[in-house]
């Protein structure tokens, strides 16, 4: 994997950014993934019934985005990231309020 994120049963999860090229193994319950790394279990979250639906955990990106210049602003999940609509809303307000700056 070159990002942080698995796909499990037509899904996307993230997992913590330390994992990238990592192999995980995914345990599926009825109502909870475990997410183990070797024979540590990393991750615990609940699963999502349905397909093509997205679970972005901040956290889990927010090292790896900051690392490279331009990565948040072009991310393919970075609706997925914002916590709650009131992180958004900051969100938007600031990019209204400072100049765009445009990675090279």
């Amino acid at each position: 994997r070159s990002t942080s994120t698995i796909l499990v049963l037509q899904n996307v999860y993230s997992v913590p950014s330390r994992l990238i090229g990592e192999e995980v193994k995914v345990r599926i319950g009825a109502e909870e993934l475990e997410v183990r790394h070797g024979s540590q279990i990393v991750e615990r979250m609940p699963r999502m019934h349905g397909t093509k639906l997205v679970r972005i955990n901040y956290r889990h990106m927010i090292r790896w985005l900051v690392k490279k210049p331009g990565a948040f602003e072009n991310y393919r999940y970075r609706d997925d990231l914002f916590p709650t609509v009131t992180f958004r809303r900051a969100f938007d307000l600031l990019r209204s309020k400072l100049p765009c700056r445009r990675p090279r």
